[in-house]
């Protein structure tokens, strides 16, 4: 089981966020039954397109599949409305027709869960996007006047519908919204497709002899909808909240529960009142950034994870988290919040990993501490790691945003000075960027003993983003592997330059 709790555990998944908009497509393909008109469909193939509050970008994930066949790291193109491009770049000369939107040469993130995100310009999405909305508001305008209305041309009645927008036909409003990746030297490698929601879309879909596992899902439809009132509504949605939500009082920074390796994992919690009086709490399972997948609370679901719940004073609760037996392991962050009438500290948490053989048979547990509002890092905190590296020593670290749905700003990073145990300055690692979403890793491959001054870098001078980090230290034997929370102690001296 070496290493088997860090290397395991790397999820970070930029998804739904309670400030912002996500728009999902499903891939079309040419290999299936009746792969005319608008194709065939890979149901569990989908692109999500993430549009977050206070954010220049809209994150685009899929399945990190796609991109680890070509040389890395492969400059990517996205297209969209029949744009083209050569070698993911939209100005190449060697491109013959240029039509519709382009954006190339991105970069490709993997987040170490099986997916990949790519970044592109919040408001070129929105740009592109006009194009099928005006279509979509023209044909609705001439069906709600009689005719009477033409949107594109106001001077003249609105002409007959055809297949194209122009002065002669008003086209009906598409039945999807392409959405096209191409990946280095290769040619189109992946399409997937915003679908609308119409008797139209559905039959094209569908196809007469096409099978269930080559057609959309029923959540596919209306998509494209979705993206009609986004563009309608000004890209006004995803708005900052009027009060910012308040910081949770505690975080368990590294929290997972289902299968793990040839074992089954979960997560024990146990909450105390240290006062007298009741006090009310929430009890959050997130990704940081993204909704966590679901698990079980005491054996019990509960909606987007959360948990809320009333403790009498001088009472303790225990949570169990788990994972129902063939869903995939669930890596996230338990964020705990006091309600305003506790008073400050009334909560004591504690939680421990319990490992147990498929039998039932318990092979580890060990304990994890939370950590509060002191142990946070804001830009410019450091922490000490004085670690036991070689000897079949390591140690890793797992990190989350401070707040749920608070990503970190473009360019946050973790920076690294590794020092011998008598303090003499011996490397310094590669830097770790940071988004705010849960993470674990072990990012170093020292082979003796190390102190490493771990510092966060935010970039701009006017930010609040905080992260949550925790080291935990593995100890690893022919038979088995122990691992153990490590210290990060506050630095008493400045960093070198």
């Amino acid at each position: 089981m070496r290493h088997v709790l860090w290397l395991c555990c790397v999820y970070a998944l930029v998804a739904t966020t309670a400030q912002a908009i996500n728009f999902t497509a499903v891939q079309r393909v040419w290999d299936g039954p009746n792969s005319t008109g608008i194709g065939s469909f890979r149901p569990n193939s989908e692109l999500t397109v993430t549009v977050a509050a206070n954010s220049p970008d809209a994150v685009i994930t899929l399945a990190d599949r796609f991109f680890l066949g070509s040389p890395w790291p492969p400059p990517v193109a996205i297209l969209l409305n029949g744009a083209q491009t050569f070698d993911a770049d939209c100005d190449s000369p060697h491109i013959f027709y240029k039509s519709g939107h382009c954006a190339g040469l991105l970069k490709v993130k993997l987040l170490g869960n099986g997916q990949a995100e790519i970044r592109v310009p919040r408001e070129w999405l929105l740009e592109a996007a006009q194009e099928p909305y005006l279509i979509h508001k023209r044909y609705e305008t001439c069906l709600a006047t009689g005719g009477e209305t033409d949107i594109f041309f106001p001077s003249q009645r609105c002409p007959p519908v055809g297949e194209f927008s122009n002065r002669v036909t008003v086209s009906r409003p598409r039945v999807a919204w392409l959405l096209s990746i191409q990946a280095g030297h290769s040619d189109i490698l992946a399409e997937f497709l915003f679908l609308s929601d119409s008797e139209r879309t559905r039959g094209l879909a569908h196809g007469p002899n096409r099978t269930a596992e080559w057609r959309p899902d029923p959540s596919h439809y209306g998509e494209l909808e979705r993206i009609y009132s986004w563009v309608e509504m000004g890209d006004s949605s995803p708005a900052e909240p009027e009060q910012p939500e308040p910081k949770p009082t505690q975080i368990l920074t590294h929290v997972f529960a289902g299968p793990l390796a040839k074992a089954t994992a979960e997560t024990e919690i146990t909450i105390t009142n240290r006062t007298e009086q009741p006090c009310n709490a929430s009890v959050l399972f997130h990704q940081g950034t993204a909704d966590a997948p679901p698990v079980r609370f005491n054996g019990s679901y509960l909606d987007s994870n959360k948990l809320e719940t009333s403790i009498q004073g001088g009472n303790s609760q225990k949570l169990t988290l788990t994972r129902d037996t063939g869903q995939d392991l669930a890596v996230g962050a338990i964020f705990i919040e006091a309600g305003p009438e506790c008073a400050a500290d009334s909560l004591q948490v504690e939680a421990r990993y319990l490992v147990t053989h498929r039998d039932g048979e318990l092979m580890e547990a060990f304990s994890v501490l939370p950590q509060t509002g002191t142990d946070w890092l804001s830009d410019g905190d450091c922490r000490i790691l004085a670690g036991d590296f070689g000897s079949n020593s390591d140690v890793g670290l797992a990190m989350v945003t401070a707040r749920p749905n608070i990503r970190a700003p473009a360019d946050t990073q973790l920076t690294f000075e590794a020092y011998d145990w008598q303090a003499n300055l011996v490397q310094r690692p590669p830097s770790l960027e940071v988004t705010g979403a849960q993470h674990a890793l072990n990012p170093w491959r020292f082979d003796q003993p190390r102190l490493v001054r771990i510092c966060l870098d935010v970039p701009g001078t006017e930010n609040d983003f905080q992260l949550s980090l925790i080291a935990i230290a593995a100890r690893t034997s022919r038979r088995n592997v122990q691992y153990s929370s490590q210290v990060l102690m506050h630095p008493i001296r400045p960093r070198v330059q």
